[in-house]
């Protein structure tokens, strides 16, 4: 079991898998899935909505760094899948345009004591994506003319065995229609949600690809780990991811202060 993590919590944490960093002699990888959306009438990057998740290949039991094309075509394989499974749940005015995967390792950690004004950088600079798929298009929702504001979201928690490293991810283009009018999600659409997810896990699972959430700090001592995905949950509540928030303005009115 990994130093860094306490006796109390060793007992909780069955899935956790301690990385070799870059600079052992085989160092350990996995893979960063980006889901690119973008939204009709513009073509800029910068309006680019991306989902990320991160991907481990484990074979009997341990990390398997042997990244093939054939592992590659079959983690992008079943992602676009879900997605098209899914594309009934989010306006045509939305395009998933690719999905691509980046190689990922850890950096060394630091030693104690920490240098004054340290700043983490827990991640390999990735480089370009070592795979991209183009993604399965436009949405199916029947509304074909409205989506909320593009910084409006349903989110997906990552459930691991250690609450305070849990994982979320962000998935845009919600309809209106299936907001209630108590400003919640209708229970419909996280079902759908939550049940086109879970069949994507499964089907990576069974691949022996298993979905994690990256561990960089555990109890304020920094640490490079990976904890997997024990369970899978949404709920009603709308997210807002600033960052999507459309970065051409089409329209402004200035008016004069009041004298």
């Amino acid at each position: 079991m990994a130093p860094f993590i306490t006796p109390a919590l060793q007992a909780v944490l069955q899935y956790i898998h301690e990385m070799s960093s870059s600079s052992a002699a085989i160092p350990d990888e996995w893979r960063r899935a980006q889901i690119s959306w973008q939204r009709s009438g513009t073509t800029l990057a910068a309006d680019h909505m991306v989902t990320s998740m991160d991907i481990v290949n484990i074979t009997n039991s341990d990390i398997d760094n042997s990244w093939t094309d054939s592992d590659h075509s079959q983690v992008v394989g079943a992602i676009n899948a879900a997605l098209n499974d899914l594309r009934p749940q989010w306006s045509p005015n939305v395009s998933h345009i690719e999905t691509r995967l980046y190689r990922m390792q850890f950096t060394d950690p630091p030693a104690l004591p920490y240098p004054p004004n340290y700043v983490d950088k827990p991640f390999v600079k990735s480089g370009p994506p070592v795979w991209t798929v183009s993604g399965v298009g436009p949405g199916l929702h029947p509304n074909t003319g409205a989506y909320n504001a593009p910084q409006v979201a349903i989110s997906t928690t990552d459930r691991t065995p250690y609450r305070r490293h849990w994982g979320r991810n962000y998935w845009p283009a919600v309809p209106p229609e299936n907001v209630a009018s108590d400003g919640h999600y209708l229970p419909a659409f996280v079902d759908a949600w939550a049940t086109g997810l879970e069949g994507l896990y499964a089907n990576l699972s069974a691949q022996e690809f298993f979905p994690v959430v990256t561990v960089s700090q555990i109890d304020s001592v920094y640490a490079r780990g990976l904890l997997t995905v024990t369970e899978l949950q949404v709920d009603d509540v709308p997210d807002v991811v600033r960052r999507r928030r459309p970065r051409a303005t089409t329209y402004r009115k200035q008016l004069p202060a009041p004298a």
